[in-house]
């Protein structure tokens, strides 16, 4: 038990220290959870990647986890009910919500 558990100890900080990703994961979610001012997690396409406070850009994986998540959290404390049978019908009358309009994408 004790060998499988400094094998996984092991193993995490090797990640941790190969990856370089995690020297961005922080600040990136932190960018994300501000949804609402960054708006490349609705469409990377329209919208440029938002750049961390060093001029590097985000961890696109923590950025976007972030930022679907907050921006669901928020669409669900708006609609505590629930959003309705059929989702896209309830996302349209709200078409104006950032979030809504995610959905109504996700749904189609």
């Amino acid at each position: 038990m004790l060998a499988m558990l400094l094998c996984f100890a092991g193993g995490a900080l090797l990640n941790y220290k190969l990856d370089s990703r995690w020297d961005r994961f922080l600040s990136s979610a932190t960018i994300g959870a501000q949804f609402e001012e960054s708006q490349a997690w609705v469409d990377p396409h329209k919208w440029p990647y938002p750049l961390l406070a060093d001029g590097k850009p985000v961890d696109v994986s923590a950025y976007e986890r972030m930022a679907f998540l907050a921006a669901g959290l928020d669409y669900a404390l708006q609609n505590p009910l629930g959003s309705g049978f059929p989702v896209r019908l309830s996302c349209m009358k709200s078409s104006n919500d950032m979030a809504a309009r995610r959905v109504i994408r996700i749904a189609a």
